[in-house]
């Protein structure tokens, strides 16, 4: 049972080079229990990913 809507903030601890934080965000979009994906253009090395509780934990986000 869905238990709403929570989101986990991913820091990658080294920049992104080009393309790969369009390739990360692309990858965990697609995943069933992701609900959605945004970067941060003021802090290119953070990514917000919302995700649905009930179906996955956030260190199953983190582990994606």
């Amino acid at each position: 049972m869905s238990r709403g809507i929570s989101d986990v903030v991913v820091h990658v601890a080294r920049p992104f080079e080009a393309g790969e934080r369009e390739r990360l965000e692309q990858e965990l979009s697609i995943a069933p229990r992701i609900r959605a994906v945004r970067g941060s253009p003021n802090a290119r090395q953070l990514v917000l990913v919302d995700f649905d509780p009930g179906t996955i934990s956030a260190l199953g986000v983190l582990r994606r």
